[in-house]
């Protein structure tokens, strides 16, 4: 079982799964204090994206394509940035749980937003236009 992680440098990377999957331990992967869980929309259902809460806050925030485009940033204007977690949400006996990914899936996850990074150019043009109002 796997966590997909996609970095702001456009690399995309495959994590094995800890035996307990927490918080802290998302956090630490991504290299923030606070993850922020958002459903992008252009993710199937009941798969997640695992965000730096503080991200836009930070001094120099650095734009995560993938994940902008995940999220849909064209239509809203607001971007990912910082490193960002996809894995499943599952619901156990008291509620709402991450899960990681069969091997398989995030091996097309991989593949798939590898091949994203042309949308760098895609970005500026959005915030051009967002900025243009």
């Amino acid at each position: 079982m796997k966590i997909v992680k996609v970095e702001t440098n456009g690399k995309v990377t495959l994590l094995d799964t800890p035996e307990e999957l927490t918080c802290a331990w998302c956090a630490k992967q991504i290299g923030c204090e606070w993850v922020e869980l958002v459903r992008p929309k252009r993710l199937a259902d009941g798969y997640i994206m695992l965000v730096d809460e503080e991200g836009l806050m930070k001094d120099r925030p650095t734009v995560n394509v993938a994940g902008s485009w995940l999220y849909e940033t064209d239509i809203h204007g607001q971007p990912i940035v910082g490193d960002a977690l996809i894995l499943r949400e599952i619901y156990g006996d008291d509620g709402p749980e991450f899960a990681p990914m069969d091997e398989e899936v995030a091996k097309e996850f991989v593949k798939d937003l590898g091949d994203l990074d042309h949308l760098r150019e895609w970005l500026e043009r959005v915030f051009i236009a967002i900025r243009m109002g």
